[in-house]
């Protein structure tokens, strides 16, 4: 499998009104980061939209975690020397498995956060 190709994040969303102008963008975070994506209509919608586009390198990230996560307890023959040959996590297993579940909430917060002003 290649490896995915898109502008590195993290993204932030953001209403913008200027004058007659409004909108809700997707942009790099940072002074410089890049525009990406621009809804030009505001509601409900639009907003949930923007910020699950926001929220998507950051998704990409955590689901390459859970993956890798995943070969490694299949490897970890430790995990699977139980008598009901279902996996026992070690204390590195299970620490691994905390942090990606806090990058996953961090996500899921994110989506359904508020959508700052510009």
């Amino acid at each position: 499998m290649s490896k995915a190709e898109f502008i590195p994040g993290p993204w932030e969303s953001f209403r913008y009104r200027n004058g007659g102008q409004k909108g809700l963008y997707v942009k790099q975070v940072g002074d410089k980061g890049l525009f990406l994506a621009k809804h030009t209509f505001d509601g409900i919608i639009a907003e949930a939209n923007v910020k699950l586009m926001a929220v998507a390198p950051d998704m990409y990230e955590v689901l390459k975690l859970y993956e890798e996560f995943e070969a490694i307890l299949l490897m970890d023959t430790e995990a699977w020397r139980t008598e009901d040959s279902l996996p026992k996590f070690t204390q590195q297993l299970l620490d691994n498995w905390i942090d990606i579940q806090g990058k996953r909430n961090k996500c899921l917060a994110k989506t359904e956060g508020e959508i700052t002003n510009g």
